[in-house]
């Protein structure tokens, strides 16, 4: 089983006024619940992660997933930490 949600807005996508309101800001969070144990304990996941796009002239830098964070079962203590970066 796996739930997730998140958002993404651009305050003024045309950009005029401010730069800081022409960048994309995006957010989510995540659970999953695998049919596996370990030691007879639920393997459960659960995650954070955000992003950020910088328009420039006829492209933009993405940053996604930067920070993403994750705990893997409360008897497994696993995190990791992933990041992205596109130039597009």
């Amino acid at each position: 089983m796996r739930l997730a949600s998140g958002f993404e807005i651009t305050p003024n996508l045309a950009g005029f006024g401010s730069y800081l309101k022409a960048i994309t800001y995006r957010a989510g969070a995540s659970f999953e619940k695998y049919p596996y144990t370990v030691n007879g304990n639920p393997l459960n996941d659960f995650g954070t992660n955000f992003g950020l796009s910088f328009p420039l002239r006829g492209c933009s830098i993405d940053l996604a997933d930067v920070g993403e964070e994750g705990v893997r079962s409360s008897t497994i203590p696993s995190r990791r930490s992933i990041s992205n970066f596109t130039l597009a």
